[in-house]
């Protein structure tokens, strides 16, 4: 089953006012298994990668049944607030987020390099 979500950038953030959409796959084994997020909005942070995949626990090691899409959309927007610096997914949004450069000066002068640390998806994120 496949299921269209939006998120609304949180406040307070660089993307406070956005909205963002997402694609969200259910597999026969959910809600024993998580079910594959994605972004469709591209997306600068460090724990999305350039395809739109996340790197977020509760998707990966920490999925429990007990989550609900309401569950899983929170824990995002609350990722978008709070990044996780220890399990990145490219090096340069790690070094915007670590060093505080300006995402936008990066944007603007093309200086983006959104490579994947690790081309596999997100249970491979990379930890410090």
């Amino acid at each position: 089953m496949l299921w269209n979500a939006v998120i609304f950038g949180p406040a307070d953030t660089p993307f406070e006012d956005g909205t963002f959409k997402l694609v969200m796959t259910f597999e026969e084994s959910y809600p024993n298994k998580p079910p594959h997020v994605k972004f469709l909005s591209r997306m600068f942070h460090p724990n999305v990668y350039g395809t739109g995949e996340l790197c977020l626990d509760i998707l990966q090691n920490r999925w429990s049944p007990t989550y609900d899409v309401s569950a899983i959309l929170t824990s995002i927007q609350s990722l978008l607030h709070d990044p996780n610096p220890n399990r990145y997914v490219t090096h340069l949004i790690r070094l915007v987020l670590l060093t505080r450069i300006s995402s936008s000066v990066l944007w603007f002068t093309g200086f983006i390099d959104m490579t994947p640390i690790q081309s596999s998806k997100c249970r491979s994120c990379r930890s410090l």
